[in-house]
């Protein structure tokens, strides 16, 4: 989910539906969150932790990749 041209009352309706599966600082809307413009919220079904971290190989993704989405882990890493 996103949302962009966050305030306060937007904040306000995130807060009250998800507050109970993020993380966050606070969910006061304080000077920190009036700084932001945007909210993601990714759901994640069957996260598991990385045992051993590992280098990835991002060849043909794009110059400024943030986020993947591939088929196969193993096809990345290096």
């Amino acid at each position: 989910m996103q949302f962009s041209n966050l305030d306060k009352k937007q904040f306000t309706e995130i807060m009250d539906k998800y507050a109970d599966r993020i993380c966050l600082k606070t969910e006061e809307y304080n000077e920190y969150y009036k700084s932001k413009n945007y909210c993601i919220l990714i759901f994640l079904t069957e996260p598991r932790k990385v045992e051993k971290p590992f280098g990835i190989d991002k060849t043909g993704y794009g110059i400024s990749l943030a986020w993947m989405c591939v088929e196969d882990i193993e096809q990345i890493k290096v």
